[in-house]
């Protein structure tokens, strides 16, 4: 079945949650993107994600250290979790992913609203209609089947197929009807990468999806899940920057049809964490554009709560965020960060980080701020909180 989260927002203008007062926040959230998808049955264009050598068992032990210690809290919170980084019915450990009795026992010490799994899905690959049913019923008859509460499922899209090719649109209209026909409670957004032609027709295709389908596309920069320090990943998000300054030329336009969540003061900043589990090890992701998955030195959480029984993990990663965020704005004088009314939200999404290290110490801004003014006067309020 689906439910109409998406619905309400796009068909009947209701806001975000996300577009929340910083100070009607009471709780601390944490999200756990669990890096623990093996394999991928897609090769979807302009996807950087790592395929290979992510499973490993520590990791959802993590996981269940984390959501114990927090079950009984109401200052700070587990959020919905992320599984990826794959496609996750292609993933070739789908079925031990589902019937993994720890990750399910996690699950259900979460708060009951937040036992959802955000995960990806795409069409038309190797695998048939058929083999999606057939994956859907597993979860259905599964552990984790029965401890999520919803299935937030991103269908990552070919647009330049969804404009113009009617087999891949008979394709995803067979994909939304699967997801109807099941006893999950789905909630399906879009997703598309840049890659060459999207720009000429992503506001005709977002205007299709929203009334084909009562739903949103979003647009990522393609490398942000998978950030290295090469060139090609840096030419990438910039080249997404111009075209943004582009697309916004009408605000109006791009501020009632565009996703663009970085224009939102609340979301993955204050009161917020976002927490990679990566080979059972914990590592802050930053926020830029959408999660970041760097597995460095610099983003990672200190694994010293392992050998102190009555160590409390969320305090590792709350200083761990708090050290970051002091040590970017203190360091921010030498940048154009500095000067900047941002500099505090950015800060704790932890870009000035990503500019020193992915970036190597990048002095001029890798957002575009011209874009996120744009919603200065109903999010931001003229300033940086």
């Amino acid at each position: 079945m689906l439910n109409d989260e998406w619905k309400n927002i796009v068909a009947k203008g209701h806001k975000l949650e996300e577009f929340t007062a910083v100070s009607s926040m009471s709780q601390y959230k944490i999200q756990v993107n669990l890096e623990i998808l093996e394999g991928c049955s897609y090769m979807c264009p302009g996807c950087f994600v790592k395929r290979k050598g992510n499973w490993n068992p520590n990791s959802i032990a993590t996981f269940h250290s984390l959501a114990l210690e927090l079950k009984d809290r109401d200052d700070i919170v587990l959020d919905d979790i992320v599984i990826g980084p794959t496609d996750f019915y292609g993933a070739q450990n789908l079925e031990d992913i589902i019937n993994n009795q720890r990750l399910a026992d996690a699950i259900l010490m979460m708060p009951e609203d937040n036992r959802n799994i955000q995960h990806n899905c795409s069409i038309l690959g190797s695998l048939s209609e058929k083999d999606i049913e057939g994956k859907i019923k597993s979860i259905e008859n599964s552990l984790l089947g029965k401890a999520v509460e919803a299935w937030d499922v991103q269908i990552a899209l070919d647009l330049n197929r969804l404009m113009n090719d009617q087999e891949y649109l008979n394709a995803l209209d067979e994909r939304v009807e699967t997801f109807k026909n099941s006893s999950l409670n789905f909630e399906i957004s879009m997703a598309t990468n840049i890659v060459q032609g999207v720009e000429d027709i992503l506001f005709p295709a977002i205007e299709f999806v929203r009334a084909k389908y009562e739903t949103v596309i979003e647009v990522l920069p393609s490398v942000v899940r998978s950030f290295n320090h090469s060139a090609k990943h840096g030419n990438k998000l910039f080249e997404w920057n111009d075209m943004l300054t582009r697309l916004a030329a009408d605000p109006h336009r791009f501020k009632n049809k565009f996703h663009f969540l970085q224009g939102d003061v609340s979301h993955k900043a204050f009161h917020y964490s976002v927490v990679s589990i990566y080979h059972g090890d914990m590592y802050l992701s930053p926020f830029i554009y959408e999660n970041a998955q760097i597995h460095t030195d610099d983003f990672k959480v200190d694994n010293g709560w392992l050998w102190l029984p009555d160590a409390d993990i969320s305090e590792y990663i709350l200083n761990k965020k708090n050290a970051i965020v002091k040590s970017q704005i203190k360091e921010s004088t030498d940048k154009e960060c500095g000067s900047c009314k941002y500099l505090n939200i950015c800060a704790n999404r932890m870009v000035p980080m990503i500019m020193d290290t992915v970036f190597n110490g990048r002095k001029e801004c890798i957002l575009n701020k011209d874009v996120i003014s744009l919603f200065d006067n109903e999010v931001y309020h003229g300033n940086s909180y």
